[in-house]
């Protein structure tokens, strides 16, 4: 799933970078109709909606439904789950000891959607972005509304910090805000930490790795409150996501096994791979991308004059817009009296190919 999404975002931005948009609808119902007929119902309740979807609901729900249909024939043909987190077997009859939950029967495997927190209000049975409260800017929660434990205990932390671990064989948080499906854990085995103590789990589910350009799958996810770090599987990252990580002394490079593009590169800081990953504040995630392409802003509104783009500084600082930097397109579409460029197109039929002067 995760590679057919990555398909469809690598064709929609080369749409893009031939000076075309493509709507968020058109996006979701191309996913929609590639999908196979094991997802039918998945796709029958997503064309019922009454509310449009988004691109990133539709992401999570999709790599939810996969764990689902996949955990669904799993039972089907009587295939027992694969261990997880430093789980370990003490043998026939003996209690298990850390690293890992127990394989949960049927009849007590909790109800996904029980546990999910809002995080608006705090309550329990929605997600934020189905809250009433969504639209209320100058809503806060009454003060008798008690913040669940991992929600606190993850505050006290720097949750947006992940550090890559060879040893561990499932992903670990100790925030619940890094669980994008998630239900509670009902079994007695904790994990065992680098200092021998055990720390227990209190949800597990998935999650998404936000980078740059692409979103990672986490499969396997297990919270931990009292973790003081977020560790991620190396094993499980890679075969979750069709995925190389190549290491040196100073860090590390994150390619794609298809395309082999480096998707990230990461440092080594005191012997530990750290992953650098995007801002999770929405308030400042779209500014994120304009400080990092200073030169983009002139170019996503197509070309304007540089009193524009001073207008557009002025109202707004937090948009990094250089006006310093001399655009050669724009220099060389004035001069009127200059050749063409030789071009390797060649179309037979009329409008194939369309130029368009902005």
């Amino acid at each position: 799933m995760t590679q057919y999404l990555a398909d469809i975002k690598s064709l929609v931005d080369n749409i893009a970078s031939a000076g075309s948009t493509v709507d968020t609808e058109d996006i979701i119902l191309y996913i929609l109709n590639g999908l196979p007929p094991s997802y039918q119902s998945f796709k029958t309740a997503i064309r019922t909606m009454l509310t449009p979807i988004s691109l990133d609901n539709l992401y999570a729900l999709l790599l939810s439904e996969e764990i689902n249909l996949a955990s669904d024939a799993s039972r089907t043909t009587a295939i027992p789950d694969p261990t997880t987190a430093f789980y370990s077997i003490r043998g026939r009859g003996r209690r298990t000891r850390g690293k890992g939950p127990h394989n949960l029967p049927n009849s007590q495997r909790p109800n996904p959607h029980a546990s999910t927190i809002c995080q608006i209000c705090f309550k329990k049975g929605h997600a934020a972005s189905s809250c009433w409260h969504i639209s209320n800017l100058s809503y806060t929660p009454s003060a008798n509304t008690s913040q669940p434990t991992a929600l606190a205990a993850g505050n006290t932390r720097n949750t947006s910090e992940w550090f890559l671990d060879s040893s561990a064989s499932s992903h670990l948080t100790n925030s619940f805000d890094n669980l994008s499906v998630s239900a509670p854990y009902q079994g007695q085995d904790g994990v065992i930490i680098g200092d021998g103590s055990t720390v227990s789990i209190a949800n597990s589910g998935t999650g998404l790795l936000s980078l740059p350009d692409r979103k990672l799958k986490l499969s396997q996810l297990f919270h931990s409150p009292d973790l003081q770090y977020n560790l991620i599987s190396i094993s499980q990252l890679l075969k979750d996501n069709n995925i190389s990580i190549v290491f040196d002394p100073n860090g590390f490079f994150l390619k794609d096994l298809t395309t082999q593009e480096v998707l990230l590169q990461g440092p080594c800081r005191s012997g530990l791979y750290k992953l650098p990953t995007t801002s999770q504040d929405t308030s400042h995630h779209a500014y994120s991308t304009a400080r990092a392409i200073n030169f983009s802003w002139h170019n996503r509104l197509g070309h304007p004059n540089n009193s524009i783009l001073h207008l557009l500084a002025s109202l707004n600082p937090h948009l990094n817009i250089d006006l310093t930097n001399s655009c050669t397109t724009c220099n060389v579409s004035k001069a009127h009296k200059l050749l063409f460029t030789k071009s390797l197109s060649r179309r037979t039929n009329a409008l194939e190919l369309i130029h368009s002067d902005l």
